[in-house]
Formats: C-alpha cells, structure tokens, sequence
C-alpha cells in the first residue's frame, strides 16, 4: 500500500465510518470470488508480518500477540460458509483498527488498514 500519511488518515476516517453491512442478515460467502481472495491474502500478509516484522510502531510484546490472535480469529470467521456480515464487520474494524493506531507509521499499520478495506470490498461496503 504505497499511500502517503494524509491518504492513510483518509482512509481510516472513511473506514471508521462504514455503515454495517446487510443488518442482521446471515449470508454466504463465495471462496472462489477475486472480493474473497483479495481479502484471504490481504489478511495473511497482515498476520505474516505480525509474526515475523520487527517494523510494530509502539507496540508491545503482549499487544502483538493480542493482535496476531484477533487477527487469527478473524480468519477463521472467513472460512465459514454463513456468517453474519455485520459481526464480522464489527470485529475486523475493532481489531484492525486497533492495530493501525498501535503500528501507526509502521508497515502493520498500513496492512491493517488494507485487509480492512478487502474486507470492505468482500462485504460491499462503499468507503
């Protein structure tokens, strides 16, 4: 994600303000679509680099494992065949989010963001 600083804030204020998607309605996902794959390889990136960057802004041991977890979590709710699309919304945006502010300036920073917006364009989230 080559975005300078004033993008990067942009994109976290329109991120921060998406609207639930689909309210409470259950729906299927398509693993074999591009939304899907984009989102699968954005947040393997994320979770790779957790694992292995030395590039965490401020955080601290504890909070990269916090987040590599929430970031775990996450993808297993990708797997699902059904699943409620404003829950996973809510969940990616609290854990994701939360990293982009730890990591601000930092490389996690920037693919937390990322794998927000994928997941955004998965649910169909105008942003």
């Amino acid at each position: 994600m080559s975005t300078g600083p004033s993008e990067i804030e942009d994109l976290k204020r329109r991120l921060e303000n998406a609207p639930v998607p689909a309210a409470d309605r259950i729906v299927s996902l398509d693993h074999n679509s591009a939304a899907f794959k984009e989102f699968k390889a954005a947040l393997q990136e994320l979770e790779e680099s957790v694992r292995t960057s030395n590039d965490l802004g401020d955080m601290s041991s504890e909070e990269v494992e916090i987040a590599r977890s929430e970031i775990l979590q996450i993808a297993s709710e990708k797997e699902l065949q059904w699943m409620r699309p404003a829950h996973i919304w809510q969940v990616a945006k609290s854990t994701l989010l939360w990293i982009s502010e730890q990591a601000a300036g930092a490389v996690i920073g920037a693919l937390a963001l990322a794998a927000l917006a994928a997941l955004a364009g998965l649910l169909g989230i105008v942003i």
